[in-house]
C-alpha cells in the first residue's frame, strides 16, 4: 500500500471509490502480502492460450482428456468473470460459452469415442472458437479498452469496493500479460495516480492505455558474471542476443561511443565496468525497463545452467547476477540500479532450526515418523530450478496425501485444500489488524472501545493490540463503531466491512461458509493447473515461462502453509506419523465448517475456533 498517500496533497474531491482504486492498485502489487494466495488470477488471454496448449498436448498424447474438460471449465469461468471484455464483445463471449458448454455436456460421448481422430474432430470447434477469440484480443489494444471502461465506471457517483476489486484485478492481470513487471506497475501507479500533477483523476486513469504491447521498445542490458574456465570461445561469439565480454574497460568505451552517452553517466559507468568479472550483454525488446532487466537475467540464468553439464564444471556458480545496468534506446536513458527480482526458490519454512533438531532426535528414538522423508523432499525442491522444482512440489504433495494409488490426484485435492481454506480467515484477520494498527491514534481509540465492550481480557498491552479472536468479534458485532473510528480511512473501512460481512449471518449460517466454497474452487483450479504443468514438464522438460511464473509462486505458498502447519503439529504430537496428522487435519476442517452452520445469533459464534490454525506463518 502507498504509505505516503495522505502527504501528497492529492485532490480532496475524489470519491471514496476513486481513492480506494488508487490505494488498492498499490496494495495488490506490494511484496509484503500475508494473504493465502496470490490475489491476481490469470488474464483471459492467458487462460485461452493455456487451453489451446492443453488441446495441442492432448493431441500429442502428453495430457489425458480430463485435462481438456477442466481447462474448458476454467475458460467458461474466466469468460463470466471478465465483466469488461464481456460488455465489449458480448456476441463473441456468448458464442464461445454456449459451444463449450455444449461440448462439456457431451463429455461422456466424447470419452466413449474409439478413434483418436474422431476425438480430434470433436475438439475442432472449441479449438477454433478459442483461437479466433484469442487472436482477436491479441490484435486489440486491450489496455486502451480497459482504460475507457474504467473511466466510465470510476466517474459514477458511487461504486462498491467489491466492484473496484474485480476491475483492478482484471486490469493488472492484463497488464502483466502484456509483459509488464509487477514492480514497474507498482512504481507506475505511484507516479501516475499519486505524484502526477494532472488535476483530473480520470485523465490519469486514461494513461493506462499507454501500457500496451505496442509500446514495446528495445533495451540493452549489461550483467556481471564469472564464466567458467575453458570457455574462451564464448568471448568471440557475436551471434544472437547474448554476448560475453572478458574486457570490461573496452566494452565501456564501446558502449559510450555507440550511443554517444553524455558526460554525467561516465563516472557511474566507470565504476560499474571497473570489475574483475566478465560481463554479459543482452539485447531484447520489452514493455518496461524492470521487465527488460529481469527477462535478461532469466535468459542468462537459463544459458549458464548448460555450463554445468560437463563434470569439470559441476561446482560452477556464475554469481547472483544482480549487478546490472539497463539502457533504454528510446529514451536514451540508463538505469544504473535496476530492480532485480530474485525468485525465492523452494519453501522457506518458518522455523528451520527447530525442525532440524527434531529430525535429528527422530533418528535416535523413531519418533516423528515420516518427517525425515518430508524434509528430504523439501531439500529436493530447494535445490531444483523452478521447472524441476514444480515437478518436485507435486511429488511432495503425493508423498503427503496419496492414500489410494488408483486416484492420486483426487487424494491430493481432498487432503491439501483444507489447509488453505482453514488458514484464510486468520490470514485476513491478521492483515486487517496490521492495517488498522498503522494508524496509531485510531488504534488506541479502537483498543479502548474493545476494552469497554469485551473487557480487559481482549487487549494485549505488551503489543498494544487487540487479541485476534476479540478483534474479529468486535468487528463482527460493532461494525459502525469501528467505521466511525476510521471515518477518513478508505482501505481500513474496506477491511472492516470485509470481516463484518464474512461473520454476518445469512439465515442460520455465517456468510463466510459461502465464501469458502468460492475459495475452494479457486484453490482446486490452482492445483489442477499445477498438475497439468507438472505433466507437461515431465514429458517435455520445458514450457512457456508465463505459465510457470503464474503457478510456481502460488503452489510454493500453498506448500509452505501446509508444511508449516504439519511441522508445527508434529512437534506437539511426536508419536503420530505425518500421515496420521494429515488425515486428522481433514477431519478437523469438517468440524471447522460445522462451526459456520446452525447459528441463532452472532453471539453464538466461537470466534477463537474460527481462526485456529497451527501454522506459524501468522
Amino acid at each position: 500500500m502507498y504509505k505516503h498517500f495522505k502527504n501528497q496533497g492529492y485532490n480532496p474531491n475524489l470519491n471514496s471509490h476513486q481513492i480506494y482504486f488508487i490505494q488498492r492498485w498499490g496494495e495488490l502489487l506490494e511484496n509484503t502480502h500475508i494473504h493465502y494466495r496470490k490475489l491476481l488470477k490469470p488474464s483471459l488471454r492467458s487462460v485461452l492460450k493455456e487451453a489451446l496448449r492443453v488441446i495441442d498436448h492432448f493431441k500429442d498424447q502428453v495430457l489425458y482428456e480430463h485435462n481438456i474438460f477442466e481447462i474448458l471449465e476454467e475458460v467458461i469461468e474466466t469468460l463470466n468473470n471478465n465483466i469488461v471484455l464481456k460488455k465489449i464483445y458480448p456476441n463473441d463471449f456468448n458464442l464461445i460459452e454456449s459451444r463449450i458448454k455444449n461440448f462439456l455436456s457431451n463429455k461422456q460421448t466424447f470419452m466413449e469415442l474409439k478413434s483418436e481422430l474422431d476425438k480430434y474432430k470433436h475438439l475442432n470447434l472449441p479449438y477454433t472458437l478459442m483461437t479466433t477469440l484469442y487472436n482477436k484480443l491479441e490484435n486489440e489494444d486491450i489496455p486502451k479498452l480497459y482504460a475507457n471502461y474504467l473511466k466510465d465506471e470510476l466517474n459514477k457517483p458511487t461504486l462498491s469496493f467489491e466492484t473496484v476489486d474485480g476491475l483492478i484485478e482484471l486490469v493488472i492481470s492484463e497488464l502483466i500479460y502484456e509483459g509488464h513487471n509487477k514492480q514497474y506497475l507498482f512504481n507506475w501507479g505511484n507516479g501516475v495516480f499519486i505524484i502526477d500533477s494532472e488535476p483530473n483523476f480520470l485523465k490519469r486513469v486514461e494513461r493506462i492505455s499507454e501500457l500496451g504491447k505496442k509500446n514495446r521498445r528495445p533495451f540493452d542490458c549489461f550483467i556481471t558474471l564469472k564464466l567458467p574456465e575453458g570457455y574462451d570461445s564464448l568471448f568471440n561469439h557475436k551471434e544472437g542476443n547474448i554476448t560475453f565480454h572478458k574486457d570490461p574497460e573496452t566494452l565501456r568505451v564501446e558502449f559510450i561511443e555507440e550511443y554517444s552517452l553524455e558526460e554525467p553517466y561516465h563516472k557511474q559507468l566507470y565504476e560499474f565496468f571497473q570489475t574483475d568479472k566478465h560481463i554479459s550483454r543482452i539485447k531484447l525488446e520489452s514493455t518496461d525497463e524492470v521487465a527488460a532487466i529481469n527477462s535478461a537475467r532469466e535468459e542468462l540464468i537459463s544459458t549458464t545452467k548448460l555450463f554445468t553439464l560437463e563434470n569439470k564444471h559441476k561446482q560452477y556458480y556464475p554469481g547472483n547476477l544482480s549487478e546490472a545496468i539497463v539502457y533504454d534506446f528510446q529514451g536514451n536513458q540508463i538505469n544504473m540500479d535496476p530492480y532485480i527480482e530474485t525468485y525465492q526458490q523452494g519453501l522457506q519454512i518458518s522455523n528451520n532450526e527447530k525442525y532440524i533438531k527434531i529430525n535429528l532426535s527422530s533418528k535416535m528414538n523413531n519418533k516423528y515418523q515420516g518427517l525425515d522423508q518430508l524434509l528430504q523432499w523439501c531439500r529436493v525442491i530447494q535445490d531444483s530450478p523452478r521447472e524441476t522444482g514444480l515437478v518436485a512440489m507435486w511429488s511432495l504433495l503425493e508423498y503427503l496425501f496419496v492414500t489410494d494409488s488408483f486416484n492420486k490426484r483426487k487424494n491430493v485435492l481432498d487432503y491439501a485444500i483444507p489447509y488453505i481454506c482453514h488458514f484464510y480467515l486468520k490470514s485476513l484477520a491478521w492483515r486487517t489488524r496490521d492495517i488498522l494498527k498503522n494508524n496509531n491514534s485510531e488504534n488506541l481509540t479502537l483498543m479502548e472501545e474493545v476494552k469497554n465492550i469485551l473487557g480487559e481480557k481482549a487487549i494485549d498491552n505488551l503489543k498494544k493490540e487487540v487479541k485476534l479472536p476479540y478483534f474479529i468479534e468486535f468487528l463482527a458485532t460493532n461494525k459502525q463503531k469501528a467505521l466511525d473510528i476510521y471515518s477518513d480511512k478508505v482501505i481500513e473501512q474496506r477491511y472492516i466491512g470485509l470481516i463484518n460481512r464474512y461473520l454476518s449471518l445469512r439465515g442460520k449460517k455465517l456468510w463466510f461458509e459461502k465464501y469458502l466454497e468460492t475459495l475452494k474452487e479457486q484453490v482446486h483450479s490452482d492445483f489442477l493447473r499445477a498438475y497439468r504443468m507438472r505433466n507437461i514438464l515431465a514429458h517435455q522438460a520445458s514450457m512457456d515461462e508465463e505459465f510457470l511464473d503464474e503457478i510456481y509462486d502460488v503452489i510454493a505458498f500453498y506448500l509452505k502453509l501446509i508444511i508449516d502447519d504439519l511441522l508445527y503439529t508434529i512437534t506437539l504430537q511426536p508419536n503420530n506419523s505425518v500421515h496420521d496428522l494429515v488425515k486428522v487435519k481433514r477431519e478437523s476442517y469438517e468440524d471447522y465448517l460445522e462451526e459456520l452452520k446452525n447459528l441463532d445469533k452472532v453471539e453464538d459464534v466461537n470466534f477463537k475456533k474460527l481462526i485456529t490454525t497451527k501454522s506459524l506463518l501468522v
